[in-house]
C-alpha cells in the first residue's frame, strides 16, 4: 500500500491547478520508489487525464488505455475492447496503471488482473480513494476521502 502524505482539505470540484499538484504529488512517489514504466495506461474514462498528465510530466511513453465497462446490472465490471493492446508485448513490462479516484475499485481490479494474466508487472496509481474502496494503490495523493470528488473532466455529471 502507498504511503500517503499528511491529509488536507480536497476540494468537491477541483480545478486544472489543483489536479497539477496532486499529479506533482504522484510524479515524486513513483520516481522515489524506483519503479520505471514502460507504459503508463489510463482506465476508461477518468484514468485518461491523469495518465496523460502523468506520463507528459515524467516523460514516459507511450501511453494508452484501457477500456472497462460496467455489466448490465450496473454492479460489476468487465474489460471492454482492448483490441489496440498487443497482450504479446506486455509479458514482462512494467505498468503504469492510473485512475483519478477509486471508488469501489472495481474498475482497477479487472484491469489489473487482465494486465497480469498476460505477464506485466502493474503498478497502480490514483489521486484518492473512496472510504470505501475494494482495493489499495501502489500510489496515491490521499486515501479514504469520504466525499465525492468532481474533477474538471468529469462537466457532464453536473447534468
Amino acid at each position: 500500500m502507498a504511503t500517503e502524505r499528511e491529509k488536507f482539505y480536497i476540494p468537491e470540484k477541483p480545478t486544472y491547478e489543483d489536479v497539477e499538484g496532486y499529479t506533482r504529488i504522484l510524479a515524486e512517489q513513483i520516481n522515489g520508489s524506483g519503479f520505471q514504466p514502460d507504459y503508463t495506461m489510463g482506465i476508461s474514462r477518468g484514468g485518461w487525464f491523469p495518465a496523460i498528465y502523468l506520463s507528459l510530466r515524467m516523460e514516459w511513453a507511450p501511453f494508452t488505455g484501457i477500456d472497462v465497462k460496467r455489466t448490465a446490472d450496473g454492479n460489476g465490471r468487465v474489460m471492454g475492447d482492448n483490441s489496440h493492446i498487443n497482450t504479446d508485448s506486455l509479458k514482462g513490462k512494467n505498468i503504469l496503471l492510473v485512475e483519478d479516484m477509486l471508488e469501489t475499485g472495481k474498475s482497477a481490479v479487472v484491469s489489473k488482473e487482465f494486465l497480469e494474466e498476460h505477464g506485466a508487472n502493474v503498478k497502480l496509481a490514483c489521486y484518492f480513494t473512496r472510504d470505501f474502496s475494494e482495493v489499495s494503490p501502489d500510489f496515491v495523493v490521499q486515501n479514504e476521502v469520504v466525499s465525492e470528488v468532481i474533477f474538471p473532466w468529469e462537466n457532464s455529471r453536473d447534468k
